[in-house]
């Protein structure tokens, strides 16, 4: 999971004014079957003085992957669902 979640990370980073490490640790695996990962976009609110849904929905719209399945803003978590998990490891 470690791998997934660096992947997450620097697309992220990649696509944003955000940190990679500051990604990273607030990188989760969601234990309600939404997505593969999550990004709780309510510690960046106070960052970016902006909503996490706004945050969320802004980060949704501006990241694309081949890897990623789906990508979205479900009350302020950026989900993600991969492809093939196998893809990237």
């Amino acid at each position: 999971m470690k791998v997934l979640f660096d992947y997450v990370a620097k697309l992220i980073a990649k696509n944003s004014d955000l940190e990679y490490e500051n990604i990273l640790s607030n990188l989760e695996s969601p234990s309600n079957n939404l997505a593969d990962i999550a990004l709780p976009c309510f510690k960046f609110a106070q960052i970016m003085h902006t909503s996490p849904v706004e945050i969320a929905s802004k980060l949704a719209n501006n990241i694309s992957d081949k890897n990623i399945a789906k990508i979205e803003n479900v009350n302020g978590y950026l989900n993600f669902t991969f492809a093939d998990r196998k893809s990237v490891v």
